[in-house]
């Protein structure tokens, strides 16, 4: 059963490995092209829903307007010293030997970084399979070298993320696209990007979007378009030195805990009620991370098994079909069912009030920002981890701190 599980979850990849997500506020250098006409209004790019031609109401989401809900690494996995650049785990790691345990090893030229391949992740914390049977390191458990299962120490191709996730060689279905639209002063744009282009060398820095007092508390957000669940972390790089993993790891900022909120695009809030953070086993050390509260909606086969009729309001529903379920309990009140997401073509593109590919809102956060940073200018960093797939999604902000 183990192979027609992996295999019944590499056709569902295939489908979903076009996952989104970005940084809203403050407005990140990834939003560069937001301006352009083809993007205003939600049009052109999937980032704020799926109706590319007409568009949608945007909201709270005008952050994400234009591609940047596009940059991120792609086949990243836990204990790897680089990402693969695709959504095909390396050989060895995407099945199971003969023991029926998964092979711990990066092939194809991908040797082990030093770091343990064992997942650090309590399972309290998982985003997937949280319905499931499986043992936390049995060889069902499908994502357990993804990049959420030890937060931060998946690899990553750019700190700032790359255009499309990957080189052009695997553009296209399954894994991923940039449209090479803009141009240097065209509509007010400062960059031209084209696939593959990696973020920390392309993105120019702009004006601050923000502006912080050192030692205050402020508020952050981020919006997901496809969701693969895991976590997140912001962090903070000085502006003059080079935008790295290892500059943004040493600048972790803290969460005000307990602050975690969900705002729809029309301006209503609601606070998550029971915000999960981990601050052990991670990378950096020390840091904080997350968990992102809007659950996936997801098959049979990623680790749910509710019988059909189960009820709209458990965690593990079905809907009339018997196919689809919620990862864990979504944090809303009135999330009692599934809607298509707005222009979506795809029958796996639904959302709930506050749960699936949640293009309504954003997650807000507070984040304190130390006392003893000097003044000045910073890039603020935005990672996701996620676990459904090996993708880490980032964004890169300007802020002043004062």
């Amino acid at each position: 059963m183990a192979w027609l599980l992996r295999c019944l979850l590499a056709a569902s990849l295939h489908r979903m490995a076009a996952g989104h997500g970005a940084l809203v506020s403050p407005v990140p250098r990834n939003a560069f092209d937001r301006q352009l006409p083809r993007f205003a209004g939600g049009r052109g790019s999937e980032c704020n829903c799926g109706d590319v031609v007409a568009g949608c109401a945007v909201g709270a989401r005008a952050g994400m307007n234009g591609q940047s809900c596009f940059w991120f690494s792609q086949g990243c996995f836990i204990g790897c010293a680089a990402c693969t650049g695709t959504n095909i785990e390396p050989d060895g790691m995407s099945r199971a030997n003969e023991s029926g345990s998964v092979a711990r090893t990066c092939a194809r030229g991908y040797p082990p970084a030093g770091a343990s391949f064992e997942p650090t992740l309590p399972r309290r914390l998982w985003t997937m399979n949280l319905q499931h049977a499986a043992n936390e390191t049995g060889a069902d458990d499908v994502f357990q070298y993804h990049p959420w299962r030890a937060p931060g120490s998946a690899p990553v191709a750019d700190a700032c993320g790359v255009a499309g996730g990957t080189s052009s060689e695997y553009e296209g279905p399954g894994n991923a696209f940039f449209s090479n639209v803009s141009a240097p002063g065209a509509n007010g744009t400062r960059v031209a990007a084209a696939m593959g282009d990696r973020g920390s060398a392309v993105l120019a820095p702009g004006a601050a979007a923000a502006t912080w007092a050192a030692g205050s508390s402020v508020e952050v957000k981020w919006g997901l378009r496809f969701n693969h669940g895991g976590g997140y972390q912001y962090r903070l790089c000085p502006a003059d030195q080079p935008l790295t993993e290892d500059c943004f790891m040493r600048g972790a900022l803290d969460f005000v805990r307990g602050s975690q909120a969900l705002e729809w695009k029309n301006g209503t809030r609601a606070a998550v009620s029971e915000p999960q953070y981990i601050d052990e086993g991670v990378i950096p050390v020390g840091g904080t991370w997350a968990r992102n509260p809007i659950p996936v909606i997801q098959g049979k086969h990623a680790g749910c098994g509710a019988a059909a009729g189960a009820g709209a309001g458990a965690a593990n529903a079905t809907d009339a079909a018997g196919m689809l379920c919620r990862q864990f309990e979504p944090p809303c009140a009135g999330d009692n069912g599934w809607g298509v997401t707005p222009g979506a073509t795809d029958a796996t593109d639904v959302m709930g009030a506050c749960s699936g590919s949640w293009v309504d809102g954003v997650v807000v956060d507070r984040l304190a920002v130390p006392t003893t940073l000097a003044p000045g200018l910073y890039v603020l960093g935005f990672r996701w981890d996620a676990e459904q797939t090996s993708q880490v999604w980032s964004s890169c902000a300007d802020v002043e701190i004062v």
